[in-house]
């Protein structure tokens, strides 16, 4: 009995302990040239490309972390040095109340283990130190690695050394540019990279120039261009190993960013850390979830497409954002600027076939549901969480897969107007920086149409349009621009929103903002109406993105949820009051229903079922003398006998209708 209670006290020591250490982490963290050279007082005065797998001589920043807000008070510790190595923390600096960086200087090759230690626990990192090898005449990564490798040397940075000298990849190119365009390059230390072979810059650059640095520099042009060891580190300890970060593999934007972060012509990075990308792994633990990792974790949607787009059947072990290397493919140029994909395909199976490079957006950035398989058996798919579930810029884009309100919509076209949808508009950039040097932090890969501060990026809609900020669009449907009905004209994303409002309070309950959780109780139509809802409101455009269609499905909503079901008014003045018999009947699942009214008043016509329940109302609201059809999409409900009732001030009549089905 005593075995088991000491065990039993072990196994909660233990877990409490596992609980404590996941309060606390150390991991690396990345340095660019723009962000070393922000400040003089910070600790930051070189580039570090964050692996943990760097040339001997490399200064490497660490990230302690406490969850507990007492960072400020971790000690660093040094649990294994390499033989030989003298190497001691710099300075550290708080970034924030749960964030310690310091800084060390791998100053031998060899394998080293660091803590970060502070009351709740700690946690370690363990890096390697190591020499580079480049692609010598021989055994090099291209040995093992051959399929790799020879994807590898179809992409622009296999060659963007050699082009540069030959004068094909810019006139600008300098000395300086080199060492973003070579391997292992660090004139800080001693690592047997590009800087530390012979080599010396031509004259001028052409081909010649290029054929003459091949010969008198072989050594350093075993390390030309970008090479494996640039981002996965140098190869001189792997040899099949993988132990102690003896070669690493990681998307992680750092790596791309040490060199794709510098001067006025490299900002990629810097906006990238301004877009909702960069910021997923703040919002919860549910991007590691199988079902949810192929969207919402950088390392999920790699193995998405890696996998053929099927369904992850595992959970990925930590959040990693949307970063470069998942979307870009750094070993395969088959896609234009290497991406992952250019083709996606909707949930109702559609595959789309306009949008050009913005296609590959489209494979998150769509709902998950067939819509109208969805919403129209509502009754079998209820949850705290129906609806479309995010994400629905693509369906909103291409006016496709929304629920069936028996009508069709028309459609602003911008999908056909912009060569490469998404991208066109979301990465158009006006340069790189300002006139100040600034990084212009709207368009390219910032993907935002405004800056932080708010002002609108346009630039991609001046060719068709002359409006200077989105909230100035304006829209008009027969002749008037008050689409929601509130008796005042205003932008199209004020009257879209306006709308949203509409529906809001047209759905449980009724007249309440707040929308209740769906549930039986629920008409097919408001479960219709709220799919619609939460894809306008989840699209975050409100209207901008296809202003024709979202308007035109936000008035078919709201007519419906008022009880004007696809009312269509008919030519001639009626003399008496008048139900027709629906036709066809029987019908499935549309029926049309034509009444006439010769006077003004209120007109209310409701479907009941064979025993007197009443189950939708069709029209409710003061009409005008004249003829009307009115539709009835009967697709959520069982064949049989219905009856469907007019009544006015004045006038009473009921008809029987039969569902076949």
């Amino acid at each position: 009995m005593l075995k088991k209670i000491v065990a039993s006290i072990f196994i909660m020591l233990v877990f409490a302990t596992l609980a404590l250490a996941q309060n606390v982490t150390i991991d690396t963290y990345g340095v660019t040239d723009r962000k070393a050279a922000v400040s003089a007082e910070d600790i930051f005065d070189l580039s570090y490309n964050g692996l943990t797998n760097v040339g001997t001589g490399t200064k490497v920043y660490l990230k302690g972390f406490s969850a507990n807000g007492d960072a400020s008070a971790g000690q660093w510790l040094i649990v294994k040095l390499p033989d030989g190595s003298s190497a001691s923390y710099g300075n550290s600096m708080e970034l924030d109340s749960n964030t310690q960086i310091t800084s060390i200087v791998l100053d031998v090759t060899g394998t080293y283990t660091f803590q970060f230690s502070v009351s709740a626990g700690y946690d370690e990192i363990t890096f390697n130190a190591g020499t580079y090898l480049g692609l010598p005449t021989g055994f090099n990564c291209a040995t093992c690695h051959t399929e790799t490798a020879s994807k590898w040397a179809e992409t622009n940075h296999a060659t963007t050394l050699e082009r540069a000298l030959k004068g094909t990849l810019s006139s600008n190119f300098k000395e300086s540019c080199v060492r973003c365009h070579s391997t292992g390059y660090d004139a800080n230390a001693d690592n047997n990279g590009f800087d530390d072979r012979d080599f010396v810059f031509p004259d001028t650059l052409s081909e010649e120039a290029y054929n003459q640095v091949l010969t008198n520099s072989p050594s350093a042009m075993e390390l030309a261009n970008v090479q494996c060891e640039s981002c996965h580190g140098p190869g001189n300890a792997h040899m099949g190993n993988t132990s102690d970060s003896k070669i690493v593999n990681s998307i992680s934007q750092e790596t791309c960013a040490k060199c794709h972060d510098s001067g006025t012509h490299h900002v990629f990075p810097s906006q990238w850390d301004v877009s909702k990308h960069a910021t997923l792994t703040g919002e919860g633990a549910g991007q590691t979830r199988s079902s949810c990792a192929p969207c919402h974790n950088g390392a999920g949607f790699v193995k998405y497409i890696k996998g053929g787009k099927a369904g992850l059947t595992e959970n990925e072990p930590e959040n990693v954002n949307i970063t470069c290397a998942t979307c870009h493919d750094p070993h395969d140029a088959t896609n234009k600027h290497q991406l992952r994909t250019v083709e996606a395909t909707l949930a109702n199976g559609e595959d789309v076939t306009v949008g050009g490079m913005g296609k590959l957006c489209m494979n998150c950035h769509k709902t998950r549901r067939d819509a109208v398989d969805y919403t129209s058996n509502y009754l079998n798919n209820l949850s705290p969480y129906y609806g479309p579930h995010y994400g629905p810029q693509s369906e909103i884009l291409l006016a496709k897969n929304y629920p069936d309100l028996g009508t069709a919509f028309q459609s602003t076209n911008h999908i056909n107007y912009t060569t490469d949808a998404c991208v066109s508009c979301h990465m158009n950039a006006q340069g790189a920086v300002d006139e100040e040097g600034k990084v212009l932090l709207s368009g390219g890969h910032s993907f935002r149409m405004s800056t932080p501060e708010g002002v609108d990026n346009v630039a991609a809609c001046t060719p068709c349009h002359s409006f200077e900020s989105f909230d100035k669009i304006s829209v008009k449907v027969n002749g008037s621009a008050d689409l929601d009905g509130d008796g005042t004209e205003e932008g199209l994303q004020a009257e879209v929103y306006g709308s949203l409002e509409k529906i809001e309070l047209l759905l449980p309950p009724l007249g309440s903002t707040e929308i209740s959780t769906i549930d039986s109780s629920w008409s097919p139509i408001q479960a219709k109406a709220f799919y619609i809802w939460e894809m306008v409101e989840a699209d975050g455009s409100f209207g901008v993105h296809n202003a024709k269609f979202v308007t035109g499905i936000l008035m078919e909503t709201i007519a419906q949820l008022e009880g004007t079901t696809a009312v269509e008014e008919i030519e001639g003045l009626p003399v008496s009051y008048i139900l027709e018999q629906n036709y066809p009947n029987p019908f499935n699942p549309f029926t049309t229903i034509r009444f006439s009214i010769p006077e003004a008043g209120n007109v209310k016509i409701t479907v009941y079922d064979a025993i007197g329940n009443e189950i939708e109302v069709l029209v409710d609201k003061n009409m005008n003398p004249g003829v009307f059809n009115a539709t009835w999409d009967a697709a959520n409900y069982a064949s049989g006998i219905y009856l469907y009732r007019m009544q006015t001030n004045n006038f009473v009549s009921v008809k029987k209708m039969i569902l076949v089905k």
